[in-house]
């Protein structure tokens, strides 16, 4: 029989009026024993997520350290995903992935690529977009720790259109099982792919992560179980 351990922990309430149950909430700065909530969202140091409400100032709350508690979510998060802080509420939300952006608005070729293994992700990595000449069809290859996207050329010109790269990498059973192409907020994708070498723009934005979800919600306010990570 597997053993399952619970730490649940004793800390004064600090903010007036108190804290809710089912938040994350962090150390105080200004006292030792005290917890409060988050001051941002993806802030570090996490202490816990409360077992019970507390609504007077200065008395004691339950927080669970190790283990599974409910907790309240942002919006939607799936069965698995990692979890961070989500705002000042105490409420959680699906860590970030990796994120890549190649291309402007302006110039209607942005594509947003996300990194989907962690696990195998390297800070220091590049995604870059380069010109492979001749009359030739989109082609990628893993190449000094990176990925190089080589988009269709005509002429020795590129002639791919950002919505046609986005449609190849995301068709592409390899690729697409380490990233995912959408277009960025205000792109239509129209315009052809340039020339670009990027490094990742959120490169520590799963570090803050505390726990995975061992529940699924669909919608802020759904409580759902989080298994809490050292």
């Amino acid at each position: 029989m597997s053993s399952f351990h619970v730490l649940d922990k004793s800390y004064v309430a600090t903010p007036e009026g108190g804290i809710a149950a089912n938040v994350v909430v962090v150390r105080d700065p200004d006292y030792a024993r005290g917890c409060t909530l988050p001051s941002a969202a993806n802030q570090g140091a996490v202490l816990g997520i409360t077992t019970h409400s507390q609504a007077r100032q200065g008395r004691s709350i339950a927080v669970r350290r190790l283990g599974v508690a409910e907790v309240i979510a942002a919006g939607a998060i799936n069965v698995g995903d990692r979890v961070v802080v989500a705002d000042n509420q105490g409420r959680v939300s699906a860590a970030p992935l990796p994120r890549f952006s190649i291309g402007s608005v302006g110039a209607n070729n942005a594509v947003v690529l996300e990194w989907l293994v962690p696990s195998d992700f390297n800070p220091a990595m590049t995604i870059t977009v380069e010109n492979q000449g001749g009359d030739d069809a989109f082609s990628w290859a893993f190449e000094n720790g990176g990925i190089v996207l080589r988009p269709a050329t005509t002429s020795e010109a590129i002639s791919q259109t950002a919505a046609s790269l986005l449609a190849a990498i995301n068709g592409d059973a390899t690729l697409s099982a380490f990233l995912r192409a959408s277009h960025a907020t205000g792109s239509s994708g129209a315009g052809l792919v340039g020339t670009e070498s990027v490094a990742c723009s959120n490169p520590k934005a799963r570090l803050n992560s505390f726990g995975i979800a061992e529940g699924s919600a669909t919608e802020a306010g759904d409580r759902i179980p989080v298994l809490l990570t050292p």
